[in-house]
């Protein structure tokens, strides 16, 4: 009890949580193993079993290891524009991949972040958008994401802030 109520007044003070490292659960399978991708020389990761090949870093991030520059935050709209205009690789074809796609990403046995970071370093323990709409009371005015910290899917409004990883078929 106390470690939760010690979990959301660092929450509410601000402080990013994204600095406690990944835990993963050794008694679970892992879904996402390092055999099932390719590492590009051009610092692009292709998924074997989808056939997707996916920017190693989220948008912002450099490097083979992903520690330089910083993660961008974007609203729904500006991810697609940022997509649609990003140039990685010598690859014009990226895009904000949909939430099956980006789902695919998710490794069940970690959290904080669950994915497999080996492959995708310093991945952020948030939301990430793709570029699913979804349809509900507020309209055309939301989107699905997945929250890297559990690897959960849910919707936001657009005009919220998450992060990208582009992908391209």
């Amino acid at each position: 009890m106390r470690i939760n109520i010690f979990i959301v007044v660092l929450c509410a003070l601000g402080v990013n949580l994204n600095i406690w490292a990944q835990t993963c659960n050794d008694s679970i399978p892992y879904k996402k193993p390092n055999e099932q991708y390719i590492v590009n020389e051009d610092n692009t990761i292709t998924d074997t079993e989808t056939g997707l090949t996916w920017m190693k870093c989220s948008l912002g991030q450099t490097g083979e290891d992903c520690s330089g520059g910083s993660l961008l935050l974007y609203t729904w709209q500006d991810a697609l524009q940022a997509a649609e205009a990003h140039e990685y690789a010598n690859k014009s074809d990226w895009r904000l991949p949909n939430i099956a796609e980006l789902k695919t990403l998710t490794e069940k046995a970690c959290f904080l972040p669950a994915i497999n970071e080996t492959i995708f370093p310093l991945t952020s323990s948030s939301y990430y958008w793709s570029s699913s709409p979804v349809s509900n009371v507020l309209g055309d005015k939301t989107s699905s994401i997945v929250n890297f910290e559990h690897g959960t899917i849910s919707s936001v409004v657009r005009t919220q802030t998450a992060y990208v990883r582009l992908v391209r078929d």
